[in-house]
């Protein structure tokens, strides 16, 4: 987990709750590695909804 969203997870920790994002993929078709690598950040803190 970055420093960025540290205090967004201790919140949701806190208050026994997540905090939802919309992903928008726009990392090309070449780079689905860092795509899932990117979306793996989110998922451990965030609720995600992928928009294609």
């Amino acid at each position: 987990m970055t420093a960025e969203v540290a205090p967004l997870d201790r919140d949701a920790v806190a208050k026994k709750c997540r905090y939802a994002v919309e992903a928008f993929d726009g990392t090309g078709r070449t780079n689905k590695i860092g795509y899932k690598l990117l979306m793996g950040r989110l998922w451990s803190v965030f609720m995600v909804r992928e928009i294609r």
